[in-house]
């Protein structure tokens, strides 16, 4: 893993740590976590914008004990990138990771917006601190951010029924193409060659995206083979993470604990490409320093 320097952690390693699940390994994710932190070395950490609004759910909701909540938001903050510790998604990461073309006048959302919305979590004394709005400046304009947890979970349900359709639509599409021309969409191959001509009509250099890519082709016709069901409970996280998959050209490390989007995305790469799980970090890390 030559030239790493982004170090990403995605929604299931953060929601590991907040509840303090046992992994594979036997360990705790708060003993791996405090682990990792003392190997961290000079790699950039951030987290997904997904896993923000996890974290603002889960404390909203009252999933999590305050005084248990402040103990690992103050662990997880010790390791994360102070400057920017949170990783946008979708635009604003293919923005951030100058892989598309965008318009002029497109604004992403600053890195002052993201390190409020940290801050506002990491700083809560109560639950309830959420909803008190916090001043921030934002390229000389003062704004405000607070926690609106009816909001956040109206996000989260869109985004997932977002991906949901993109399946709906992607496969009635391939059905109608096959019932009108010889050259037929069937095979892995012809999805791949569909998946990438949609991601250069949007504007992405696709050589820059290849995981992505083949993830996505691979998503899309074990669906048409009613392999694979987006709207199930084991797919919740792949509507949330796979925008990560943007990164991994960059060169960039994904840090899952989620089993399903690896052994996807070994599936369609044929590796693993640099995606590891925590425990696979922390080995990551230990080899790195000796």
């Amino acid at each position: 893993m030559q030239g790493i320097k982004l170090i990403a952690l995605d929604t299931c390693f953060v929601r590991n740590v907040i509840h303090n699940n046992k992994l594979k390994n036997g360990k705790y994710s708060i003993d791996e976590l405090e682990e990792i932190i003392t190997l961290k070395k000079d790699f950039i950490y951030r987290i997904s914008e997904t896993s923000l609004a996890e974290l603002m759910i889960a404390l909203g909701k009252k999933d999590i004990d305050i005084t248990e909540w402040k103990q690992r938001i103050n662990l997880l903050d010790s390791l994360l990138y102070s400057e920017c510790p949170i990783l946008p998604m979708g635009l604003d990461l293919a923005y951030e990771m100058k892989i598309r073309k965008f318009r002029e006048d497109y604004i992403p959302a600053s890195n002052e917006y993201w390190n409020c919305s940290w801050s506002l979590l990491r700083n809560l004394q109560t639950s309830e601190g959420m909803t008190v709005p916090q001043i921030f400046d934002d390229n000389g304009v003062k704004r405000q951010i607070c926690f609106n947890l009816e909001k956040a979970e109206q996000v989260m349900k869109e985004n997932r029924c977002n991906w949901i359709c993109d399946y709906y639509s992607t496969r009635k599409m391939v059905v109608e193409w096959n019932d009108k021309n010889e050259l037929q969409i069937t095979d892995f191959k012809d999805y791949l060659t569909l998946i990438v001509g949609n991601f250069e009509n949007d504007g992405y250099d696709v050589n820059k995206i290849e995981t992505m890519c083949k993830t996505a082709a691979l998503y899309h016709y074990r669906y048409g083979k009613n392999e694979y069901h987006p709207d199930s409970k084991n797919s919740y996280n792949d509507s949330l993470d796979f925008s990560l998959l943007q990164i991994l050209e960059y060169p960039a490390i994904l840090v899952s604990n989620d089993g399903h989007l690896i052994k996807r995305v070994e599936a369609a790469c044929g590796q693993r490409k640099n995606i590891l799980t925590s425990s696979e970090l922390l080995e990551f890390l230990k080899s790195d320093n000796n």
